[in-house]
């Protein structure tokens, strides 16, 4: 590593490629927020569910966050990805789940959409210490929706500036970086496919101009674990998540998939393209799946239905073991 100031200069992805054969002995993955908390469901295999008795109840919003263990060679290492909606949402199922946010070694943020950086800050004055802060450099320009019917969501930004002054070490790279023994972020999505395209009514300013935004940023995390094959974890999936996952198998050289989790981003989409991104996925062959947030009940329904081995319903709370 590099240190500029206070922006951390990162490896090209073509020493990222070596560098992911690293792998992890086992992952515990917690959903710190979603669209949905049902705290009645069962627990089962791979998965830990949070009852009715906590202290205080878990709060569920239009947002991601997850908490992720990650376990190599005996050592334990602890990271942060994405921050929900809301500014009050994810800290307090932090406090909720007596989860100790302090042993966090870094914090990954997929992509500049309010419903994934929200708390950041919040979850920065907990913590009370530097702390490296890894994401895309677009996810600091101005973003809108400008939907068909000329109704306008935005802007929102999320602030440089104020995320330095409340300890962060900002990593701004486009490329794939190594977060920790077996855990490496994607870097900008490779777009593989022909039917998988960036939402239409995103908007993103660069140099005092608003275009159409091709979410660049959009990125997510992916662990491999050893003689089980990768986790993928996605955000929102707007570079599609067969993209995500065929440009982690390109990255990684590791053709397996034990689990996909995350944002699908399907709400609203076309039959056609739910009936193609569901036979990608069975071709791909995951272990399993958690479509969660942005994937839609549509959707998540189809693909419960269609995979019904391989489905894991989402909930906040609910802590996965692999």
């Amino acid at each position: 590593m590099k240190k500029s100031g206070k922006v951390v200069e990162l490896m090209s992805s073509k020493k990222i490629a070596k560098i992911a054969t690293n792998q992890a002995d086992s992952t515990s993955i917690t959903i710190l927020m979603d669209n949905y908390v049902d705290v009645l469901l069962p627990s089962s295999k791979n998965v830990i569910r949070t009852g009715p008795f906590l202290k205080e109840q878990l709060i569920a919003e239009h947002g991601l966050s997850f908490y992720l263990e990650v376990e190599s060679n005996g050592s334990k290492n602890y990271y942060l990805m994405d921050a929900g909606f809301t500014k009050i949402g994810v800290p307090h199922n932090i406090h909720s789940l007596n989860i100790d946010i302090g042993n966090v070694s870094s914090i990954f943020l997929s992509h500049g959409h309010l419903d994934h950086y929200a708390s950041i800050i919040e979850i920065l004055k907990l913590m009370d210490r530097p702390v490296p802060f890894i994401t895309h450099p677009d996810s600091f320009s101005p973003r809108y929706f400008v939907f068909p019917n000329g109704r306008v969501l935005g802007p929102w930004k999320l602030n440089k500036e104020e995320l330095e002054e409340t300890n962060a070490q900002i990593m701004a790279v486009k490329n794939a970086v190594p977060l920790g023994p077996g855990i490496i972020s994607t870097g900008e999505i490779d777009r593989l496919t022909d039917f998988e395209k960036p939402m239409a009514a995103a908007r993103i300013v660069k140099n005092e101009t608003i275009t159409n935004d091709p979410l660049l940023d959009d990125q997510g995390i992916i662990i491999n674990i050893k003689g089980k094959g990768l986790i993928i974890l996605s955000a929102c999936a707007h570079a599609g998540i067969i993209n995500m996952i065929k440009h982690s198998q390109k990255l990684t050289g590791e053709k397996k998939i034990l689990a996909v989790i995350g944002g699908f981003h399907l709400v609203g989409s076309s039959e056609e393209l739910l009936e193609r991104t569901i036979s990608e996925l069975k071709k791909i062959d995951p272990t399993h799946l958690m479509p969660t947030h942005c994937t839609g009940f549509k959707a998540i329904n189809t693909i419960a239905k269609s995979m019904p081995e391989k489905f894991i319903l989402s909930s906040v709370g609910s802590r996965l073991i692999f």
